[in-house]
Order: C-alpha cells, then sequence, then structure tokens
C-alpha cells in the first residue's frame, strides 16, 4: 500500500503560487501581440533545448517555442527547435554550442556547463535549498554573479530562469528515511548532487536521464535522483518501489542566448525574444513546476489529490518525507561535507559572491 507522508514542504507549496514575480512588471500575450507588429518579417532563431524525455520538453520547451512563439509573433519569429535527444550531443556541450554560433538559443540545466562556467552549480548547491520558494529567492539573488560569469566567459547572456521539479530520490532498494540511503549507489549528474550523496553515506553513479530506469530496473544501482514530475511521467514507479521526498536540489533551468547574435538583431526583435522569454518564466514555467513539483509526488503515492493532466500516471508506491531531525542532519552535512568541497572548486571571488547573496538567505557561510 503506498503511503503519503504530509509534510511542510508540501504545504509550503500553496504558498509559492504567491511568490511575487522577480520581474518589475508582468508580460502579457497581448503585450507580445502588439509588439509583434514592429517586429522585421521574418527572424531566424535556432533553439536547442533539454532532452525530449523530460516532463520540461513536453510541457514547456515544445509548447513555447513550437506554438507559442509563432503564435505571439504573428508568425514572424521562424524557431527550428532541436533537444540534445535527437543529436546525440551531451548537456554540457549546451553552452558550447551556443557560445561556438551554431545555436543561437538554449534552454538548458545550468548544472550541465558547471566545468566551464563553476558559478552555475553555485545558483544551486545540493541540500542548501530544500523548498521550491527558497530557491525562486536564492536563485533571484545570485542571478547577477551568473549573468556576469557567461558574459565573461561564454560571450552569452541569461534571457530566463526557472526550476525543475525537487531532485528526490526513486529507489529499487527500501529507503523510507535518511538511515535507508546508506551504503547505497545513487544516480546523479553534478558534482554537488555526487558530493551530497557521498555526505549522506552513499555511493553515487554519474549517468544521464535515459539510462536511469535501465540501471534501476537491472539493479545496477539503487536509486536515482531526479525531479519529482520527470520521474512519474517517464514512469519510474514501475520500475522503483520507493520515493524518498529529500530535495536533493531544483537543477535550476536557464535560458541563454549568444550575445554576438542577438546584438545583431533588430532592437524591436531583441525586445521581443526579451519580453517572451520573461512572459515563458513567469506565466509558464515557475507555474507549471510549482503545480508539477506537488503533483509528481502525490501521483506516484496515488493519492486522492493526484491529478493526471499533462502526462502523469497514479501509482501506488511508498512515498515519504524527511522528518524535521533529518532536515537538520542533512544541513549540518551540507556544510561540513558539500560546501567545502564546492568552495575548493570555485574559487575566492565566487565564494565571496555566494555568501554575500544566498549564504546570507540560508545562514550559512562557506570557507575556502
Amino acid at each position: 500500500m503506498s503511503r503519503l507522508t504530509t509534510s511542510f514542504t508540501i504545504a509550503g507549496l500553496a504558498m509559492a503560487t504567491m511568490l511575487p514575480s522577480a520581474a518589475s512588471a508582468e508580460v502579457t500575450q497581448e503585450q507580445l501581440q502588439e509588439l509583434a507588429a514592429k517586429l522585421p518579417e521574418s527572424t531566424q532563431v535556432n533553439v536547442l533545448a533539454i532532452a525530449s524525455s523530460t516532463s520540461e520538453w513536453g510541457l514547456l520547451e515544445k509548447p513555447f517555442w513550437t506554438e507559442l512563439v509563432p503564435k505571439l509573433s504573428g508568425g514572424k519569429i521562424k524557431v527550428k527547435l532541436n533537444s540534445i535527444t535527437e543529436l546525440g550531443v551531451p548537456g554540457g556541450q549546451m553552452i558550447k554550442l551556443v557560445r561556438s554560433g551554431v545555436y543561437d538559443i538554449s534552454d538548458t540545466v545550468a548544472s550541465y556547463a558547471d566545468e566551464d562556467v563553476k558559478e552555475l552549480d553555485a545558483m544551486d548547491i545540493s541540500g542548501v535549498s530544500p523548498t521550491i520558494e527558497g530557491i525562486r529567492e536564492t536563485t533571484a539573488a545570485i542571478m547577477p554573479v551568473i549573468k556576469d560569469a557567461l558574459q565573461q566567459k561564454t560571450g552569452t547572456d541569461v534571457m530566463a530562469s526557472w526550476p525543475t521539479t525537487g531532485l528526490v530520490f526513486w529507489c529499487q532498494s527500501k529507503v523510507t528515511n535518511l538511515a535507508d540511503l546508506q551504503g547505497k549507489t545513487v544516480r546523479v549528474f553534478s558534482k554537488t548532487l555526487s558530493d551530497f550523496v557521498k555526505a549522506l553515506g552513499a555511493s553515487p553513479v554519474s549517468m544521464p536521464f535515459a539510462e536511469m530506469a535501465p540501471a534501476l530496473q537491472r539493479g545496477v544501482i539503487d536509486c536515482g535522483i531526479t525531479g519529482t514530475a520527470s520521474g512519474n511521467i517517464a514512469k519510474l514507479p514501475e520500475v522503483t518501489k520507493y520515493v524518498y521526498a529529500l530535495n536533493a536540489g531544483w537543477a535550476p533551468q536557464i535560458r541563454i542566448v549568444n550575445a554576438k547574435w542577438l546584438e545583431k538583431q533588430p532592437a524591436e526583435v531583441r525586445e521581443w525574444l526579451q519580453l517572451a522569454s520573461q512572459y515563458f518564466e513567469e506565466q509558464m514555467a515557475w507555474p507549471t513546476q510549482i503545480r508539477n513539483h506537488k503533483m509528481g509526488l502525490q501521483c506516484t503515492a496515488g493519492a486522492d489529490t493526484c491529478d493526471t493532466q499533462g502526462g502523469f500516471t497514479k501509482y501506488d508506491s511508498t512515498v515519504t518525507y524527511p522528518t524535521d531531525a533529518e532536515l537538520e542532519t542533512v544541513r549540518e552535512k551540507v556544510k561540513a561535507d558539500v560546501l567545502p568541497g564546492f568552495a575548493a572548486s570555485c574559487g575566492a571571488s565566487c565564494v565571496e559572491s555566494w555568501n554575500a547573496t544566498v549564504g546570507k538567505i540560508v545562514n550559512l557561510t562557506m570557507t575556502e
């Protein structure tokens, strides 16, 4: 029988819908349609997005770029959209493909490019922001640092940012509390996730999202970390029995644009793309992810509140949440074992920027 334990994390989701937008004014579809009248007759935009097997592709990326942009631009913005799945390239190549001019814009998971821009991992150090309202506040605080780092190191600008759904533990082995993670092998996809898993006494195994379900089914790994929505929509409950809903992070995504390409565009095109991205962030990405984070867990547990709209499936898995005592233990482990590793790789300036922004909000101090 499934078990869905009520937690402050779920209760906090309702509050998140009331969070003010980071932007100064709300962009509407009507505004974008009016501005479209000033656009040149045709502007080609080549866009690269994340894996087509993720919930974000089907619920956000594809609808926005292939349906909404043509509609709101009056057909004047012509988009060629590809996912890394069809190209067969790893996520770590996404920023490089924009920097080189192969693509004009990319919607990418920030940590995919942490080898080139260490500051990107500072957006979401695993275990630091356990709630979706918390990651919204910390992301907004550190965004000026992220923008500056990307401009200097990659020649790209940030047009929008938003989270995936909360990254939790999907397990074939029985994991219903923090102690159960001891000795387990866990799929990760970033350096801070790897450090986080090690701090909890488990062994990280780096692998792409597409390989996680087969690895769980074959017993190659005990658990995999991925989003609450992505896991449900990818039908992970068919190869797992347990979800331990300790939020290991939010895998923030960013929309980056090749700065040189953008500068060459008419002012009207630049304005329209920026406002359309603001609309996407405010009106599509954040509301969708707030709802989907909650629904991924509720549908996986088979709760009566499950709404299958958007590709969710109702299962009967055991879903448990960390206790307050476990969350305090996690915080101490993050402070002792995760933050020092990040500081060592990021450098003094990065550490200083993090302490002045995210660290101040979460009341943590990082030292080299």
